[in-house]
């Protein structure tokens, strides 16, 4: 049975799968807020939406390999989703 539970993943005692989503609006424009956020960081997966990201838009996390991502096509609108997941998951 899945348990749920409101805990900061830097705060964790033990090994756990723990989900950040959050609409970034705009991922290129808070990039550095994500890479250097440790409660991002200590995530197993982040889930962004409203990425406003393009093919070409270069959105590496170290640490972490992007596992879905979605772009918007031709103009940069309210649109978008990229999921990054742990390197060693």
């Amino acid at each position: 049975m899945i348990k749920f539970s409101l805990e900061f993943p830097e705060e964790s005692q033990g090994e756990r799968f723990f989900v950040i989503f959050h609409n970034v609006q705009s991922l290129n424009k808070n990039i550095l807020d994500v890479k250097s956020d440790k409660t991002f960081l200590s995530a197993s997966t982040i889930s962004l939406v409203e990425t406003w990201t393009k093919p070409s838009d270069s959105l590496e996390i170290e640490g972490f390999k992007v596992v879905h991502r979605r772009d918007c096509n031709d103009i940069r609108k309210p649109f978008g989703q990229i999921t990054y997941l742990k390197n060693h998951l």
